[in-house]
């Protein structure tokens, strides 16, 4: 693989892709804001829906998914809402919005009416947390 003298566009034996500064940020699998196929507003994250009672399972539960599709950063505060300028906002509240439908299909019916009006992800799961985070099995430290 070999870098272009410009250093925009990188070309090997048998591709050259386009300038990297110009690709979009969607496209990068590495990217937060990366959406696969299956990613869609519909889906549960896990199995068994968030109540009352199941807090701890259902965390853990949410939150390996939330990994491995690579949208973690919505909800732990590590990739905040950009300013108004910032090229990558659209991306971020699409992608904001996303998790946070995926978040009300994960608990009951009374639960998401009471979290359905929050604007970002973060502030949905911080609220599931202050409200059910009494510790209902075992925990991994």
């Amino acid at each position: 693989m070999v870098q272009s003298q410009d250093q925009s566009t990188i070309v090997d034996d048998h591709h050259t892709t386009a300038p990297q500064a110009n690709r979009p940020v969607n496209d990068n699998l590495s990217s937060p804001f990366f959406l696969s196929i299956g990613d869609h507003p519909g889906l549960m994250l896990v199995s068994t829906i968030l109540n009352d009672n199941n807090y701890q399972s259902c965390k853990r539960g949410i939150t390996m998914v939330l990994v491995a599709k690579n949208k973690i950063a919505f909800i732990d505060d590590s990739l905040p809402l950009p300013e108004i300028s910032n090229p990558y906002l659209n991306s971020w509240l699409r992608c904001n919005n996303l998790v946070m439908s995926w978040l009300v299909n994960s608990v009951s019916q009374e639960i998401a009416q009471s979290i359905m009006y929050f604007d970002l992800a973060i502030d949905m799961w911080n609220d599931l947390a202050e409200r059910f985070n009494k510790g209902n099995g075992p925990q991994i430290f």
